[in-house]
């Protein structure tokens, strides 16, 4: 899994896509911290950086930040490069330099495949991934479950792209 399989302590650097403030980055970044020290205890520092590009307003300022990575993590031993949400991969195969497009990876991303939707969640030959299922289905009857008197559904437009991907597929899921 990382670059060097000796047994000195690895360094692991977690980019996730988007704000700190998201809510299901907690307990990944918990889950992640979980698995590596019951694999190599304390031999291991994590560095974590997010992307915001929910509030990034063009390509430029996502440019910029990244130029920052490169100049931060050029002269650090990464062992292994972690990205955490949608579209991460693009954004580092774009802005990133050849010392981290070349580490091996772990990608966890939304994988909406049985939907015919695909998306680019490889960063190189030494990637593993982590597809993340939504069952839209499951999620929708839950939510109503909860609210059974509910006569309509509002999808809030925090992250547009994704509003916009989920309500494709409940269409898609209806037409079923």
């Amino acid at each position: 899994m990382f670059a060097d399989q000796s047994a000195k302590d690895k360094t692991i650097l977690i980019l996730l896509a988007l704000s700190p403030t998201q809510p299901a980055y907690q307990p990944i970044l918990n889950g992640i911290r979980q698995k590596l020290q019951e694999k190599y205890g304390d031999g291991f520092d994590i560095h974590t950086e997010y992307f915001d590009i929910e509030y990034q307003i063009d390509s430029s300022s996502i440019e910029m930040k990244f130029a920052r990575y490169n100049e931060k993590y050029k002269d650090i031993a990464i062992d292994l490069l972690i990205v955490v949400g949608r579209n991460g991969i693009d954004i580092i195969k774009k802005y990133a330099e050849d010392y981290l497009l070349k580490l091996p990876t772990i990608s966890v991303d939304l994988d909406f495949s049985d939907f015919g939707y695909t998306s680019n969640i490889k960063l190189n030959e030494k990637t593993a991934i982590v597809g993340m299922k939504m069952n839209i289905d499951k999620m929708l009857n839950t939510a109503l479950s909860v609210f059974p008197k509910t006569k309509s559904v509002f999808l809030s437009p925090v992250l547009q792209n994704l509003i916009s991907l989920c309500y494709r597929l409940l269409l898609f899921q209806l037409k079923k």
